[in-house]
């Protein structure tokens, strides 16, 4: 394991830099909602993106920013972002070069976007709800309106394949589940557990590691394992795999680390 940056205040969400990882997107939320940049390999991270500009600029515009997840386009650095304000929350795409942004749909809540090659952009909404956005990938732009996947889930993580993965919060306890575009589980993943929080899919999509705070725990897909992380201490906030599925990136009560997975 090794320390990839000390952190103010709490950690909503982060991303790996296409295709070569080389740097990390992350919210640090300290009451301002800020998108920070940090070397992969560790450093200083500097502010890339506040949104406490003045009123009329793009800062203010943007409300505060969390749960970043960059978008792979070939060009640029396009990101799917949520961003919170007094009566609501946004989910919006934002270029990192340019600053310039549109707003892709207006929920009340709005938690771990991602992208899914089927065409949509899954997401968190409120009271424990899985919903989906169309969204074209060449046009950058939503193509329908937001519907329900699932009315009993939190956390949701896409695999290249499809295959979305979430805590399921029907019953007393949880365990992680696939399920179809028309909601249907198809599948059971690794050993029951609670509380599960913020399951996401290795890139090879044979492992999810999840927080049990404050630990990460690493489930088998298909088979009834479960393993813990020992390195992993006093986590908040979400695991995030890197591109080659070796490291996981967390964020601790000491700052942002990074350890073999």
């Amino acid at each position: 394991m090794s320390r990839v940056c000390d952190v103010t205040g709490g950690f909503y969400g982060g991303t790996w830099s296409p295709p070569d990882g080389k740097s990390i997107i992350f919210s640090g939320f300290s009451g301002s909602g800020k998108l920070f940049e940090v070397a992969a390999g560790g450093g200083e991270p500097r502010v890339i993106l506040s949104p406490s500009g003045s009123e009329g600029t793009v800062g203010e515009q943007l409300g505060g920013l969390v749960w970043p997840h960059f978008l792979l386009t070939g060009e640029g650095r396009a990101l799917v972002v949520a961003t919170y304000f007094p009566h609501g929350m946004k989910l919006m795409l934002l270029d990192l070069d340019t600053e310039q942004y549109k707003v892709l749909a207006k929920r009340a809540m709005v938690r771990q976007p991602s992208y899914s090659r089927s065409g949509h952009i899954v997401y968190e909404g409120a009271r424990n709800s899985i919903w989906a956005l169309p969204f074209s990938l060449t046009a950058l732009e939503a193509t329908g309106e937001p519907f329900l996947i699932a009315d009993s889930g939190a956390f949701p993580s896409v695999a290249a394949d499809q295959t979305l993965i979430f805590a399921d919060r029907s019953g007393a306890g949880r365990r992680l589940v696939s399920v179809n575009r028309r909601g249907e589980t198809i599948g059971e993943i690794g050993q029951p557990q609670r509380p599960m929080r913020y399951p996401t899919l290795s890139p090879d999509e044979r492992r999810v590691a999840v927080r049990i705070s404050p630990q990460i725990w690493v489930h088998e897909v298909g088979r009834a394992m479960k393993n813990l992380l020992p390195f992993a201490d006093r986590v908040r906030g979400r695991p995030i795999w890197s591109g080659s599925g070796r490291e996981i990136l967390f964020n601790s009560t000491q700052g942002i680390h990074r350890g073999a997975a």
